[in-house]
């Protein structure tokens, strides 16, 4: 698969909520890189708070304000404001508004499996932040590794380059096991196959044999047969499909006509699927094979993620379409803005019977919460 990979290339307090697009500007930014103090006070001027407040800075957003910069400190969630005896409501509003994700995590029912064999998203990271509940591993390091970050043994998959692969597989170890086209790259025979996976089926605990192809009927050295034979003389063999496009041009199509004919040919020896990072995040097509996965009764999905410089952006694609597929649950930082009305008005309620002339005082994040 990697060979192919690489050629294919606010609540209002007062009033009500609302949703913003200021947050969407430099909060992340901010919030997640502490900007640098120097840089700021020399860029930008800044005024203390009006409203009182204690509590730790984690951020500052930068807004502009006729012609010049402001920086408003963003404090952690536990920030503390004690108006006393200036809570006159009308002089202050408090506005939530959503902000950047979070995280995303899995979905009861649902399974994706990640293999990252540069590491380029990171064990930890990709279970907490991206929601992946399943690992593919090629070696016991990397196995290590992966329960470390907290995933489940059980989870774990091994991919198999040899047909002496007891060596370092220690029985009862993994509950799956994968073969990477295997009939395509003439590495076994049928009989070597379902040898293996007769092994697996007898002395390791009934672990279950993956097999992954890309090709179909008429396909040029077709390799059905093969995979029939396979499927026809075992009992826990499985067959997932590589390919990332149609097969009628190099890019445009996605995979799904692929997943029909192996829903055709395999039947309920079909449990699950490779997406490609690069290939399907490039082309845009995750919503559209989440859904079919769905439309397939196909609960679980493979990642490959090869030298992806485009990691993050994909990723967060990926998690979009998962989340709105009813793949995966997302969590969306939540902030709340605190305004007040300028004393130059001389009235206190100028700003609340006008609707204008607030001032963003100070930002407070108040957590990641699930989004439905």
């Amino acid at each position: 698969m990697l060979l192919r990979q690489v050629s294919l290339f606010c609540f209002i307090f007062l009033f009500s909520c609302q949703n913003s697009t200021e947050i969407d500007n430099k909060l992340n930014e901010h919030s997640e890189q502490r900007m640098n103090k120097e840089f700021i006070d020399k860029e930008y001027f800044s005024s203390d708070a009006v409203i009182p407040i204690e509590g730790k800075i984690i951020g500052y957003k930068i807004i502009q304000e006729n012609g010049n910069g402001r920086k408003i400190p963003i404090y952690d969630k536990g920030a503390r404001i004690d108006l006393g005896d200036k809570s006159i409501d009308c002089k202050y509003k408090r506005v939530y508004v959503d902000g950047e994700v979070d995280h995303f995590k899995e979905k009861s029912g649902k399974w994706l499996g990640l293999w990252d064999g540069y590491n380029k998203i990171g064990y930890q990271n990709s279970r907490t932040k991206w929601g992946f509940t399943k690992y593919f591993v090629s070696s016991e390091n990397v196995r290590t590794s992966a329960i470390n970050a907290g995933y489940n043994p059980d989870n774990i998959m091994a991919a198999v380059f040899t047909n002496n692969f007891s060596y370092w597989f220690t029985p009862g170890t993994y509950k799956a096991y994968h073969l990477d086209e295997v009939f395509e790259r003439g590495s076994l025979s049928r009989s070597q196959v379902v040898s293996m996976a007769n092994t697996l089926d007898m002395y390791y605990d009934h672990a279950k044999l993956f097999l992954s192809s890309y090709k179909i009927r008429n396909d040029v050295y077709d390799k059905v047969d093969d995979y029939q034979y396979v499927l026809n003389n075992t009992l826990n063999t499985y067959l997932m499909c590589d390919q990332y496009y149609d097969g009628s041009i190099w890019y445009g199509n996605d995979q799904r006509p692929y997943w029909n004919k192996f829903n055709d040919y395999y039947g309920c020896r079909v449990l699950s699927h490779w997406l490609s990072l690069d290939i399907d995040g490039s082309q845009g097509d995750f919503q559209r094979l989440f859904w079919k996965a769905n439309d397939l009764d196909i609960d679980e999905l493979w990642l490959f993620v090869g030298n992806s410089v485009n990691v993050p952006s994909y990723l967060y694609t990926l998690g979009e379409a998962g989340f709105n597929a009813g793949w995966l649950r997302k969590y969306v930082k939540k902030y709340s803005y605190w305004y007040v009305c300028p004393s130059e008005f001389g009235d206190p309620c100028y700003c609340s019977e006008t609707d204008s002339g607030w001032i963003l005082d100070v930002i407070i994040y108040e957590g990641a919460y699930e989004e439905y």
